[in-house]
């Protein structure tokens, strides 16, 4: 008979290979050796998502493999849950039965935290509520949120989060600040189409060095002083404010009306550490910044203005892009290192596109 090879390697390295995996995925994996019998007891990454199991059957799965994972524990210290993920999209489940889950991994080794509630909002109930236990894991470095809501943000202890994940969460302006206020080692933030119960979104933090935005606003502030790469896609009527973000090497916005009383050439200048640009929706506008590397431009079919020339004066320029359909527009460019050129223009009338 060939050899076990499997069940010669180490526990730990074993483990380490079913965390990759879905939980009813590494729970059948226990078929493929004796050894492994009870091996997923003791992983350390629990993934969950009611479309990988029958809809009847995930509720009862998720119970029983939160009661047995404890089993593993026994006599190994290190036999610790520090990653969970939740995905329910179309299982009728409780909000305390949710609730009770987060409770149960909610322990001092818990480092990534995704849940994911869609199911609530395909009803016609409210949408879950985050409860306060998951805001208070003093490991936690990344959380990942979606269709919920956030409530009492008041006390929040999150020291070492590094990354967060905002999709569609329900949540006022004073919850966000607060929650941002509770994560003073917060480096990543992406916000996607919150439900705000206000038209302006304030964003203050002074770690902070990659922001990523997606939804409708009237107004966005952003004080990080730190802050190294923005995007933002959302409203072209967006009144956009990151004057104070002096580090930004990545900036790129579709739409939105970006803030800023000289022209814009003298705007990006207040940006001395510039390297990336990416403009979306705009007018066209003349360029200048000494640092610039790689400048991507793409013009609307609805914008009214129309420019027959754009002068851009970038001498680190090694990468340009353009998309638009004014055939007859002249691109005026000083950029003597310039390496790639990649210009599109689109006829609308027709459908085509000339490269």
């Amino acid at each position: 008979m060939a050899a076990d090879l499997i069940s010669q390697l180490p526990d730990h390295v074993i483990h380490h290979i079913l965390s990759f995996l879905p939980t009813t995925y590494a729970v059948r994996m226990s078929l493929l050796s004796r050894h492994w019998r009870r091996m997923w007891y003791s992983i350390p990454a629990l993934k969950f998502d009611d479309y990988q199991i029958k809809e009847e059957l995930f509720c009862n799965f998720v119970e029983q493999c939160l009661k047995h994972h404890p089993m593993g524990m026994q006599g190994d210290t290190t036999s610790v849950i520090t990653r969970f993920e939740l995905r329910i999209s179309r299982c009728h489940v409780d909000s305390s039965q949710v609730d009770r889950w987060l409770s149960f991994v909610a322990q001092p080794h818990l480092k990534e935290l995704d849940v994911n509630t869609y199911v609530f909002c395909s009803r016609s109930g409210p949408r879950y509520c985050l409860p306060r236990v998951a805001l208070n894991l003093t490991s936690l470095t990344n959380l990942n949120l979606a269709y919920m809501k956030l409530e009492d943000c008041s006390h929040i202890n999150l020291p070492c989060l590094k990354s967060m994940s905002l999709t569609y969460v329900d949540v006022k302006v004073e919850v966000l600040h607060n929650l941002i206020l509770g994560c003073p080692s917060l480096e990543k933030l992406l916000i996607v189409d919150e439900q705000f119960f206000s038209s302006n979104l304030q964003i203050s933090s002074s770690n902070l060095k990659f922001l990523h935005i997606e939804g409708d606003w009237e107004r966005i502030q952003v004080d990080a002083i730190n802050l190294e790469s923005l995007v933002y896609i959302g409203d072209p009527s967006c009144d956009l404010n990151f004057a104070s973000c002096k580090q930004l090497t990545h900036l790129s916005v579709e739409g939105g009306y970006l803030d800023c009383d000289e022209k814009f050439e003298n705007f990006i200048s207040g940006f001395p550490l510039l390297e990336s640009l990416t403009l979306k929706g705009y007018d066209l506008v003349d360029i200048r910044h000494q640092y610039l590397k790689v400048l991507v431009l793409e013009k609307l079919q609805d914008l009214l203005e129309v420019k027959s020339e754009i002068s851009i004066d970038a001498p680190s320029l090694v990468s340009f892009g353009y998309i638009g359909n004014d055939a007859l527009l002249q691109i005026v460019m000083n950029s003597p290192n310039l390496l790639e050129a990649n210009i599109t223009l689109d006829s609308y009338e027709n459908g085509h596109s000339m490269e």
